[in-house]
């Protein structure tokens, strides 16, 4: 699955993402390396690609571009790529990239190629006790022990078989976060758009929406966009989660800022027959201003039994750059409590994603 929306302005100019590499040749470095950094900026991670590697054709010699396509290859999940880069980056410019290094290892990482990873993230270590950015070093240690933990994983394998639910269910696009709400019924996010679109920088862009799936015959089918209230086409809207009662659907609405900078916010709806009413915003405790609130996930507490909300936020006063935190929902008083971090035995100094929860 790819992106297949592309946003590209520079001097009004709209170059199409599919363009050939000949016809990128035509174009100087510079134009090039612009072309690259706006389409980067707006989140056309596949443009970006294209333009960044016709403009290190030319200018081989820039490291920083070459990371920044290292980055690029990685967030398109071209892990084998993405290592290659960072491989060079660091070979090239090891005292001022030293970093690269352990983006190599986390690429073997993903690769499932423990051994080359280990050996990058003992590398790494190596090289940075050197410096002051001791903290990563730590990090890279409890990277290496995550390889040995899959390595052993690897050699007792479970009997499990994963299969793409595939077309017409799947779409070009990416397709995330499926809420099952029982054996035959599901909503997932997307953006089901078939046909490859331009946009120029002062139109409306596409949103991902909430969309439904049914269980047919043994098979998953798409069946529309889920209906009523909770969609909101000017805004990205997905990572769906039910309360334990099954009366209020959790979800996250998320936009750009005027820096370009993505802002998500935890929205509730509440349940009313077959059909959920008109969302509301958690309140500025738990979608702190300024910050991310996002991917919601219902626990349960001990002991009263209310619903506890977990969710990821790149608020201040966690233990990395996003971390869980939690918030408890009293039903009788419709109050929520001021969210807690979930604590050191669950975040790290890096990003925590999609917490899940399951009684024991």
């Amino acid at each position: 699955m790819r992106y297949t929306y592309i946003y590209i302005v520079f001097q009004f100019l709209v170059i199409q993402a599919s363009a050939q590499a000949d016809s990128l040749a035509g174009l100087n470095a510079n134009t090039l390396k612009n072309l690259a950094k706006n389409a980067e900026r707006l989140g056309d991670v596949y443009s970006s690609i294209g333009y960044f590697e016709a403009y290190t054709a030319k200018r081989g010699k820039d490291v920083e571009a070459r990371y920044s396509l290292g980055k690029l290859y990685e967030a398109s999940r071209n892990y084998d790529a993405a290592a290659q880069t960072y491989e060079r980056v660091f070979l090239d410019a090891a005292e001022k990239y030293p970093e690269a290094l352990y983006d190599q290892g986390r690429m073997q990482m993903m690769l499932g190629q423990y051994e080359a990873a280990k050996i990058s993230f003992n590398q790494f270590i190596s090289v940075i006790k050197k410096t002051d950015k001791r903290s990563l070093a730590k990090t890279a240690a409890i990277d290496v022990a995550g390889c040995d933990s899959a390595e052993i994983l690897l050699s007792k394998p479970l009997n499990i078989e994963v299969k793409n639910l595939g077309s017409p269910f799947n779409s070009k696009h990416i397709d995330f976060s499926p809420l099952l709400l029982d054996d035959t019924h599901m909503i997932y996010g997307s953006l089901r758009e078939e046909e490859i679109k331009y946009y120029d920088e002062g139109l409306p862009r596409p949103q991902r929406q909430f969309y439904t799936a049914e269980k047919k015959d043994g098979q998953w089918v798409n069946t529309g966009l889920l209906e009523g209230p909770v969609n909101d086409p000017k805004v990205h809207t997905g990572n769906g989660a039910i309360s334990t009662d099954g009366e209020r659907l959790y979800f996250t609405r998320c936009e750009s800022d005027w820096k370009n900078n993505v802002r998500c916010a935890l929205w509730v709806a509440k349940k009313a027959g077959n059909s959920w009413l008109e969302p509301e915003k958690l309140n500025e405790q738990i979608n702190l201003p300024d910050y991310s609130s996002t991917q919601p996930a219902i626990g349960t507490e001990s002991k009263k039994g209310l619903d506890v909300i977990y969710f990821v936020s790149n608020r201040p006063g966690g233990q990395g750059g996003n971390d869980i935190w939690f918030t408890v929902y009293d039903a009788k008083k419709n109050t929520y409590k001021e969210p807690l971090n979930a604590g050191k035995t669950i975040n790290s100094e890096r990003n925590e994603t999609t917490p899940f929860y399951v009684d024991s």
